[in-house]
């Protein structure tokens, strides 16, 4: 398993309290599953109802690479990667 840093951006970093956590994961959906354990009310922002499907508004990336130009959800985990998840954000 890979050693994996989590950069929380936005709504998600206020609700959970904190910018980073640290997770063992060997793939990015497992990275967000075991996420989704630990903070559940974080569950709606990042997946579909079906719970394995992103929001279409949520924006991955695993070491500034937007996980659209690897393989997705699917994509493996590296240790020392650094995963951040960027809701939407607005303002003026």
């Amino acid at each position: 398993m890979a050693h994996i840093k989590l950069k929380l951006f936005a709504n998600i970093r206020e609700l959970v309290g904190q910018s980073k956590l640290e997770y063992e994961a060997k793939n990015l959906i497992e990275l967000l599953h075991k996420f989704i354990d630990e903070y559940p009310d974080a569950n709606s922002i990042v997946f579909e109802d079906s719970g394995n499907d992103l929001q279409g508004y949520i924006n991955i990336f695993i070491n500034g690479t937007n996980i659209m130009h690897l393989d997705g959800i699917n994509s493996s985990l590296s240790d020392g990667d650094e995963v951040a998840i960027l809701p939407p954000v607005s303002g003026g």
